[in-house]
């Protein structure tokens, strides 16, 4: 399956200068993704943590997980990279979106789609992919809310084919 940048703006609900309308694209990504067998699943806390993270990482059956993140993420980012400057916000500050790939005790390893941005900064070698745990933790929890955990799955998957605990 490929699509194209139009068409997932179209999904995104992206309109040029304006954020996203986030809370359409579970429902128009899934629509995109039914005749292919998958499907988007969408969780916050109390039911996402770490280790559900973690499990859907290494899952088979699903994919990498897109987990949104505080808007004090590009603060953090200034204050543990040289030479990279936020930029002010033109609104409102809006949360940020990585893609984490590994969990262990004591790290997370993602890949930020604002990769390419943060290198073409000034004095900035190598964009952020580790952050320690629990700080990570804390930008995805948010402070003031709840933040989201995004991944596509097989159609029908069962939630204990991901962490061996059913819902019910």
């Amino acid at each position: 399956m490929s699509m194209s940048l139009s068409e997932v703006n179209e999904v995104c609900g992206y309109k040029r200068g304006l954020q996203c309308e986030e809370d359409l694209i579970p429902e128009r990504l899934t629509n995109e993704l039914t005749d292919y067998g998958y499907e988007t699943v969408v969780e916050t806390a109390p039911e996402m943590n770490l280790d559900r993270l973690e499990n859907i990482i290494e899952n088979d059956s699903t994919s990498l997980p897109i987990v949104e993140l505080d808007p004090t993420y590009f603060d953090a980012v200034a204050e543990r990279i040289d030479g990279y400057h936020v930029q002010p916000a033109v609104e409102r500050e809006l949360a940020h979106v990585v893609i984490p790939y590994k969990v262990n005790s004591e790290e997370i390893l993602y890949y930020d789609p604002y990769e390419t941005y943060h290198e073409k900064q000034p004095g900035v070698e190598d964009a952020p992919y580790r952050w320690p745990l629990m700080d990570f933790v804390e930008l995805w929890s948010g402070d003031y809310e709840e933040r989201w955990t995004l991944w596509l799955a097989r159609r029908g998957y069962e939630v204990t084919d991901i962490d061996g605990a059913s819902e019910d």
